[in-house]
């Protein structure tokens, strides 16, 4: 089955819908952590400072389809500036794995908002725990097929309700965020967001 390598950036500076947000991706996250060995896979940042350097690093590729079942060879390379003054990290990053796939190093569906000096603050970045650093990278993921349409629909849905300057990218720029223009960012619809989102995984999941 072929897949492809999504990703996504956008900024949001309203802790209390960072908080919100976080909360309403736990249960996604424990999902997917069913199939992730040893588990368990979320990771959570709550004004989170690094011990170590910290640096928020660009990738020299862009986003890339991948029409393959097999990771990325080589790696995209990643260029680093000074390291962050004071960073804070908050929000969750966890593995999106399967049935018959699972892609080490580039499995992790990231939601964390980054707060440092110069920085555009709420940030969305990946966080990459190394030995001697951390580094922050634009998140993204790679997807397998089946979940293509469904992750499409969450990352509308999160443009469409918690993050307005989200760009996703997957084949084009924010495919299905169209359907969106007409729906109200009211509570109740929020919440009709977040059943369909669970309806779609379980619907996805019968077909592992």
């Amino acid at each position: 089955m072929p897949s492809v390598i999504v990703s996504w950036e956008g900024t949001c500076a309203k802790p209390a819908v960072q908080r919100d947000l976080t909360q309403r991706l736990v249960p996604i996250a424990d999902h997917f952590d069913r199939f992730v060995d040893p588990p368990y896979s979320l990771t959570t940042f709550r004004n989170w400072t690094p011990s170590r350097p910290c640096y928020l690093a660009a990738s020299s590729a862009p986003a890339v389809e991948l029409r393959s079942a097999f990771s990325r060879s080589p790696q995209p390379r990643l260029e680093l500036g000074e390291p962050l003054t004071q960073p804070r990290l908050n929000g969750l990053q966890f593995k999106l794995a399967g049935p018959g796939f699972f892609y080490p190093g580039e499995d992790l569906v990231s939601f964390v908002f980054l707060s440092a000096e110069g920085i555009p603050d709420g940030r969305l970045v990946q966080v990459r725990k190394e030995r001697d650093r951390v580094l922050l990278v634009r998140p993204e993921v790679h997807l397998r097929y089946s979940l293509e349409t469904w992750f499409d629909y969450l990352l509308a849905g999160i443009k469409h309700f918690y993050i307005p300057d989200l760009t996703y990218w997957r084949y084009g720029t924010n495919p299905g965020f169209d359907r969106w223009k007409d729906v109200a960012r009211t509570p109740p619809q929020a919440d009709a967001f977040w059943r369909k989102v669970a309806a779609g995984l379980g619907k996805v999941s019968s077909s592992y």
